[in-house]
């Protein structure tokens, strides 16, 4: 076991000091597992290579932790500091210069950390409105929505699967019962068997079936859908606050699904939905002329060069539970009683 190490980003690549998080630091390492090179993780990251290092050296994640400054001698320029910080484009040097005018009597240090998170809060919104463009095979986005339709004669509660891919914009659409595990990892093999590949990457944002522990300093990927990526040999990226790499993509995806093909819509079944849901796909999403791209989504498809699928079989998923047999003998598993041997 490695020793633990705190990590914070440094600024190789111009990005200020901030704290290296669980996802990211589980994202370094699954695309070193997949042999990538430290200096192609740093890259394509935006992180310098001593901190891809660092956590290579670790196998414990140890969140970053700094020392907050007390706003002391600064606390009653703040206001003036939130407003005019902006304007001189959160330069620490020439607000320094302004506050001596004011009467501030503290050191330069204490209205640069001051700064820092002003200026960082700016970036962040800065990227949270960025629209992001990814190259031909690079990434899909993934995301799951909601609807009630009616099924088979009743109002029935599907959940929905959506892929975008990045570049093209062809989507892949499945109808499903629920957003289990299982059910999760059918739907990405169904799509890759629709697009007939798989790109490098696949964003998510953070659904509790692929992120354990999402509202802790431990979150990280599910073990079991970590070993899913790696059969297929894809990086799974997790949406980051106020970042550009943002999954505005499929949200939008989702929202078209709904609009476009499900509103008004009766399906005398499930498999019925998705059949349908196929068709639709084919003669009217991927034939529509986007409204970013200014392209149909089937001509950029061509252009998509996706990674080929092979002939590997379909992932094998364990999944391991806990039953109490009763005193009859019968154990119930997804509520359906069923017999069970016991050997003494």
């Amino acid at each position: 076991m490695g020793q633990a190490e705190t990590f914070s980003h440094d600024n190789e690549h111009g990005r200020e000091n901030q704290m290296l998080t669980q996802d990211l630091w589980t994202e370094i390492r699954i695309m070193r597992k997949m042999g990538k090179s430290i200096k192609k993780i740093s890259r394509e990251l935006m992180i310098s290579k001593n901190t891809v290092r660092k956590v290579l050296r670790s196998e414990l994640y140890q969140p970053y932790r700094r020392e907050r400054c007390k706003p002391g001698l600064l606390s009653e320029f703040m206001p003036f500091l939130i407003e005019r910080a902006p304007q001189l484009d959160y330069n620490a040097t020439s607000l320094f210069r302004e506050l001596k005018k004011f009467g501030y009597a503290g050191g330069y240090t204490l209205v640069k950390e001051a700064v820092r998170p002003l200026r960082e809060t700016h970036r962040q919104l800065e990227a949270a409105t960025a629209r992001f463009e990814t190259p031909p095979g690079l990434q899909a986005q993934v995301d799951w929505g909601s609807k009630k339709i009616m099924l088979g004669g009743c109002l029935t509660r599907v959940c929905i699967f959506v892929m975008v891919l990045g570049f093209s914009r062809a989507i892949y659409v499945e109808f499903t019962l629920d957003e289990k595990l299982p059910t999760l990892i059918a739907c990405h093999e169904h799509a890759f068997a629709w697009f007939g590949g798989i790109p490098e990457e696949i964003l998510y944002d953070n659904p509790k079936t692929i992120v354990l522990d999402r509202a802790t300093a431990n979150a990280r990927i599910n073990p079991k859908f970590e070993d899913f990526c790696l059969y297929y040999g894809y990086t799974p990226r997790l949406c980051q606050p106020y970042r550009a790499r943002t999954k505005g993509k499929v949200e939008s995806g989702v929202k078209y699904v709904k609009r476009s093909f499900l509103a008004g819509q009766e399906f005398p079944s499930l498999a019925s939905a998705n059949e349908q849901g196929l068709v639709w796909i084919r003669e009217v999403a991927d034939q529509r002329i986007h409204g970013t791209t200014h392209e149909q989504p089937a001509a950029r498809f061509r252009r998509e060069n996706l990674r080929p699928l092979t002939n590997r079989p379909p992932y094998f998923l364990q999944v391991w539970q806990m039953r109490r047999v009763a005193t009859d003998c019968l154990v119930s598993y997804t509520r359906c009683p069923g017999d069970m041997c016991i050997r003494l």
